[in-house]
């Protein structure tokens, strides 16, 4: 399997830059539901589970950065499937870029809140670094970053949500190949099997 992707299927690190973040973001998302709502009666696993959240979020906004790099660096990419319809074109490309903004807007919202907040709990990354303040404290700042956080966040498991029904829609009713070519166990694919 090659490093780079080519025109019928991504390479293993776009493949694999797609699977953590995919990981990432399920936790991400599993670790805001919790502290949001189940965790108000345990307040030292609701801390510890924020720290994992925020931690989560500042490996994503890398990985996001890495991954959008190295898809404007590709030579080639796997084009759509013939026969998509313009609105289809259209919806694909959409939500993908509207994932891209999400997945590198929601983890600075969420640095901002932090930041903001007056009760200056420090983000420590995985237990190993802590990440500088992005604004002074500002307790208007942070409940407008925090409330935004979490607009984006569910604006975000919606897309998300389009975009696993799309990659479905193509694997289960379509079947032109568009879902095998983000999977990490096939290799290269001949041309006439991703049409």
């Amino acid at each position: 399997m090659s490093l780079r992707s080519s025109a019928y299927s991504w390479g293993s690190v776009a493949k694999l830059l797609h699977w953590m973040m995919a990981c990432g973001v399920l936790a991400a998302i599993a670790c805001g539901i919790a502290m949001g709502w189940f965790l108000d009666s345990n307040i030292g696993l609701k801390f510890r589970v924020y720290q994992i959240h925020k931690s989560l979020g500042f490996l994503l906004l890398c990985l996001a950065i890495v991954r959008l790099g190295w898809r404007l660096s590709a030579d080639e990419t796997p084009a759509l499937p013939d026969g998509m319809k313009p609105h289809e074109r259209l919806l694909a490309e959409a939500v993908h870029v509207a994932l891209y903004i999400c997945l590198i807007a929601q983890p600075l919202l969420g640095w901002a809140g932090a930041s903001a907040s007056p009760l200056n709990i420090p983000t420590v990354v995985f237990g190993w670094f802590t990440l500088p303040r992005l604004i002074a404290a500002n307790a208007k700042a942070e409940a407008w970053l925090n409330g935004t956080h979490l607009v984006v966040g569910w604006l975000m498991t919606g897309i998300i949500g389009l975009h696993i029904a799309g990659a479905l829609y193509h694997h289960v009713f379509l079947k032109d190949g568009t879902l095998n070519r983000m999977l990490p166990h096939l290799r290269q694919h001949r041309k006439g099997s991703m049409r």
